[in-house]
């Protein structure tokens, strides 16, 4: 079932979010089993709930010929129909991005405008990142946690 508010962009971040790789690992033409499998379902919830074509889906995730995107579709597929933790895996992810495309941000994230920024930054390497106000630090990075030090005691 296809929903018009949910993107290809915002399935690739909650994918990465959930995965914990960037959306950057996820559009790379990297094989490793840490990337191949969140690629993997974020194609093939790119085709269950958006409206765009295998074309379109493969553009988006590194510029991928149709045929990779319907076989990683396909894989997909079988292995959620035949795995019921991977199945309860996708559902998670699937109510992930439903969340946050009713959010503001996620509206806002789902802009023509922004989703051309996003591919755009995409295709030189780099990553949109959106942070809470206060949370970079005067150079523009994020402000680094302060580590805590545990003494022989406390361990």
């Amino acid at each position: 079932m296809t929903r018009p508010h949910i993107t290809i962009g915002g399935i690739k971040r909650a994918v990465a979010v959930r995965y914990g790789v960037s959306v950057t690992d996820i559009v790379s033409a990297r094989r490793t089993r840490r990337v191949t499998w969140p690629r993997r379902i974020g194609m093939y919830l790119a085709k269950t709930l958006t409206p765009h074509s295998l074309v379109t889906i493969g553009a988006q995730f590194g510029k991928r010929d149709h045929t990779t995107v319907l076989s990683a579709v396909d894989k997909a597929h079988l292995e959620v129909s035949t795995n019921e933790f991977l199945a309860e895996e996708v559902r998670d992810v699937t109510r992930d991005i439903c969340a946050a495309s009713m959010t503001i941000l996620g509206r806002l994230l789902a802009t023509p405008e922004i989703g051309a920024l996003e591919d755009e930054l995409n295709s030189m390497g780099l990553e949109l990142v959106i942070m809470p106000l206060g949370t970079r630090d005067e150079t523009g990075f994020p402000k680094k946690k302060m580590a805590t030090h545990q003494t022989g005691e406390n361990q």
